[in-house]
């Protein structure tokens, strides 16, 4: 199943729900039929199988739209003023958004929609869905501070960053979060956030792989890039020292195990997690001693 391409996975996982209104449709009719003799012609079935969908779609935007006044109401809560699109289903701030994005900045546009509406937080519905957008200094605080497990990415957000985020800090909820969260806590200490010259110049150097690999004609393999990109980073953050730089595209041990030997390439793949150890806690690098570590570099050459 995870073989699939995307949109024909997503077809299959959505199917029920697309065609449950079609075949209750078809459902009723025939039942009308047998109990009452009441028929329609098949190009009316057709029609009102059709028309289902829209119909579905509306009962089920209403339902929720009902549900969360009524929610709201019972817990004393105050709705936040809806930007009015004209198009039906929010489409127009589709569209601006995804020509923003080619052209501008994703975020273009907002201060306009606050300065309409007098408020700083507001509903957005695209694609019949509710889009709370605020830029309320508290309830950004609230968001990111002091009410932070009360705002959880959920299933659907992480779905859909699993694929290139995987399971990280990006991506993560609850204890799993708490976990990824408590192992990069030691690199924004104040001895290694001014080290900005790190970071900058290994992004710089990703940025022109990439963009070297692109107009070559080849796929990125974002994972891969990033990977490396941490690694450089991590070991510079452990040693002071650039040791360690994975070319773009492939597989990090088929990039490490060029030109090895195969016997001392087995010996790398078995001890590569013992060495992301080190790289990330320098430490316990420094308590086995900085040799080794160039030992381990050195048996790559």
């Amino acid at each position: 199943m995870n073989d699939l391409p995307p949109g024909l996975l997503y077809l299959i996982q959505s199917s029920p729900r697309i065609l449950s209104p079609p075949a209750l449709t078809y459902g009723i009719a025939r039942f009308v039929g047998a109990n009452y003799g009441i028929y329609i012609s098949t190009w009316w079935l057709v029609l009102a199988m059709v028309m289902s969908l829209p119909v579905a779609l509306m009962c089920s935007v209403l339902r929720e739209e009902v549900s969360i006044r009524l929610e709201a109401s019972k817990r004393g809560a105050v709705l936040p003023p809806r930007f009015r699109d004209p198009y039906p289903g929010g489409t127009q701030g589709l569209v601006s958004g995804l020509r923003q994005f080619k052209k501008g900045y994703p975020g273009d546009g907002f201060d306009e929609i606050c300065e309409e509406l007098g408020s700083y937080t507001f509903n957005r519905r695209i694609l019949f869905e509710n889009r709370i957008i605020t830029a309320e200094p508290e309830h950004i605080k609230a968001i990111l501070a002091t009410q932070f497990d009360d705002f959880e990415k959920g299933p659907e957000i992480r779905h859909l960053f699993y694929p290139l985020l995987g399971t990280g800090v990006f991506a993560a909820d609850g204890e799993l979060w708490k976990f990824h969260r408590s192992m990069t806590r030691p690199f924004f200490s104040r001895d290694r956030i001014s080290h900005f010259d790190n970071f900058d110049r290994h992004a710089e150097d990703a940025i022109r792989q990439f963009k070297n690999r692109l107009h070559e004609g080849h796929p990125v393999d974002f994972q891969v890039r990033f990977f490396s990109f941490l690694s450089s980073v991590n070991a510079w953050l452990a040693v002071l020292n650039d040791i360690l730089v994975a070319g773009l595209g492939f597989s990090v041990y088929a990039r490490l195990g060029h030109g090895i030997p195969l016997r001392q390439r087995r010996w790398l793949a078995l001890w590569w997690p013992s060495v992301s150890l080190l790289c990330n806690h320098r430490s316990l690098l420094f308590a086995l001693g900085r040799p080794s570590f160039f030992a381990f570099r050195n048996c790559l050459h």
